[in-house]
């Protein structure tokens, strides 16, 4: 999103950001009663959080890219 805003912005436009695809909400985060314990193991490296990692890079990349072509 951080990158469509920045484009949406370079043409004039004036936008409210709406993320509409969360993965995991507060809620669901409470009702797993998830544990110090479990939180830290959570950050053991696995496929899912791999992919995420890629998805976020990737938009990162972008807003680089497009900063350096002069387009924001």
């Amino acid at each position: 999103m951080p990158r469509s805003l920045l484009i949406f912005k370079r043409q004039g436009m004036n936008v409210i950001p709406a993320p509409t695809d969360f993965l995991v909400s507060e809620e669901k985060i409470r009702g797993l009663g998830i544990t110090p314990k479990a939180a830290i193991l959570s950050l053991i490296p696995d496929v899912n959080n791999l992919h995420e990692l890629t998805l976020a890079l990737k938009e990162y990349l972008g807003i680089l890219i497009y900063y350096l072509q002069g387009w924001l």
